[in-house]
């Protein structure tokens, strides 16, 4: 009876510590990378697709991904807000993307480069 309970301890312990190692980055490793990359208050990651990866010598792993961006306010809304400096940034945002609503959504793509960290996978 005792030594069945040492063995399974020992593999609970083993099982904690294979889950915390992996070969490449984890969805949520990605998901974290892209809502960094969006640092606008305006609007969140909500879709994405890994397209590729690649191991990129022994302690990086590139990932190629699609994703969807969703404005969280509408164009008129955050000009009405903004002042000075930030109504001309958001004029070149307007530029470059076209006016949006609260709801419309963006796809774009990127390639987002980790590297294997003491603390596991951590975006470049």
């Amino acid at each position: 009876m005792m030594a069945r309970a040492v063995k399974l301890a020992g593999a609970l312990m083993a099982a904690a510590l294979l889950t915390g190692c992996s070969d490449t980055p984890s969805n949520g490793d990605i998901e974290d990378a892209l809502n960094a990359l969006n640092p606008q208050s305006f609007t969140e990651v909500t879709d994405f697709e890994k397209v590729n990866g690649y191991a990129e010598g022994e302690h990086r792993y590139v990932v190629e991904v699609n994703y969807e961006i969703t404005f969280t306010q509408g164009m008129n809304e955050l000009m009405a807000e903004a002042s000075g400096m930030e109504k001309m940034a958001l004029a070149m945002l307007k530029m470059a993307v076209g006016d949006f609503e609260e709801g419309d959504t963006m796809e774009d793509t990127t390639s987002l480069t980790f590297v294997d960290s003491e603390n596991g996978w951590q975006p470049l």
